[in-house]
């Protein structure tokens, strides 16, 4: 084979890994490889945090009541679909969640008396409890399952009020469930967020 054959395979090919590269990623960003979790992003994702949202599809479902809570029924930043969402907003939706005071958890989130979540339900009737589940996805830090049982409320509606202290700096996924509801929060703990 000539050197000018050999140059233009050699090209076709990387020209195809560099457009695989760029279509293996959705509108965040994210890599669209979920089988083998180092795809063709090049970015390793846990499989802990892969099965999170994928465990959502499974997740039970029921219809969301008449008259939602008042927190539903604004606009918020997020996606009332179950996915993850970017936390960039002190208050954002993911499937059937609210949940808010992102920016003061982010300041402070190794202060346990100030490194404080507000989760909201979508379905208030019967709230039985709350379990975070924390995932690592780019650190060092380990996993780690939270149980909120109490409960609080104020004009808004009702909410799950948590302290939680991460294992590390680092970019963190947060998995909301209670009764069918469920929501999916990825935030960065290592930036400092403007009041």
């Amino acid at each position: 084979m000539g050197r000018g054959r050999a140059a233009i395979i050699f090209l076709s090919v990387v020209a195809l890994v560099l457009v695989g590269f760029e279509m293996s990623r959705n509108a965040r960003g994210e890599c669209l490889d979920t089988d083998s979790g180092a795809g063709a992003c090049g970015v390793y994702l846990p499989e802990a945090a892969r099965k999170a949202e994928t465990g959502a599809k499974t997740f039970a479902r029921v219809p969301p009541p008449d008259k939602p809570p008042a927190l539903f029924e604004g606009k918020t930043a997020g996606a009332s679909a179950r996915e993850c969402v970017e936390v960039e907003d002190d208050v954002v939706r993911s499937g059937e969640f609210v949940a808010g005071n992102f920016r003061p958890f982010i300041r402070s989130w190794s202060d346990l008396e100030r490194g404080k979540i507000w989760w909201a339900p979508l379905h208030q009737e019967s709230m039985k409890g709350l379990k975070v589940e924390a995932i690592p996805l780019v650190n060092e830090g380990k996993q780690r399952t939270y149980s909120f049982p109490d409960r609080a409320s104020n004009s808004n509606g009702a909410f799950y009020p948590s302290e939680m202290d991460l294992s590390a700096a680092g970019y963190w996924r947060l998995v909301a469930t209670s009764g069918p509801d469920w929501g999916c929060f990825d935030l960065d703990v290592t930036t400092k967020v403007d009041s």
